[in-house]
């Protein structure tokens, strides 16, 4: 029953980050803190239910290391489901969208009097951070290290409030 509730979850969530980042990319918002928000905002939603849906399942075993292992597989699930989306995306959808990205972020950092060594240098991570092999290595780390942690406090509350209404 945990591996069906990691994938329904983490599919879930993995699709409404791609839709909400497409959203986003629609209205011009892409990159900016509005997608942080709503990356932590839906992974805090999709969490929370796919513990409470897990929680309606009888022969499940609560306690932190279960829940902290659910909690992992569908934010792993759901950032390779991202990536994959976003490799398509930058590959066949909009090929020029890490360059216009690229030109708009270095225009914003340059009007904000960013040292030219630092502009350089973040925009070649940033591009770097779209090739392939770090699209889904360090960049998927990188960017699931928040949700985890995030994921492991939801974990934590859930088991305590769980074991106060069962009296464990």
């Amino acid at each position: 029953m945990a591996t069906k509730t990691i994938i329904k979850w983490g599919l879930l969530l993995g699709i409404a980050v791609a839709l909400g980042t497409q959203i986003l990319t629609w209205f011009g918002l892409g990159l900016t803190n509005w997608f942080i928000l709503l990356t932590y905002i839906l992974v805090i939603a999709f969490v929370i239910l796919g513990l409470i849906d897990l929680k309606k399942q009888e022969e499940f075993k609560f306690n932190f290391l279960n829940a902290a292992l659910i909690v992992i597989g569908i934010i792993i699930l759901s950032r390779l489901i991202f990536q994959t989306y976003m490799f398509v995306y930058t590959r066949y959808i909009d090929p020029s969208w890490v360059e216009t990205v690229a030109e708009t972020w270095t225009i914003s950092l340059q009007e904000t009097n960013v040292a030219a060594d630092v502009i350089e240098s973040q925009i070649s991570n940033f591009r770097k951070s779209y090739e392939t092999l770090p699209m889904y290595t360090s960049s998927l780390i990188f960017l699931a290290i928040p949700q985890f942690i995030i994921g492991l406090i939801i974990s934590v509350i859930f088991v305590i409030i769980n074991k106060r209404k069962t009296g464990d």
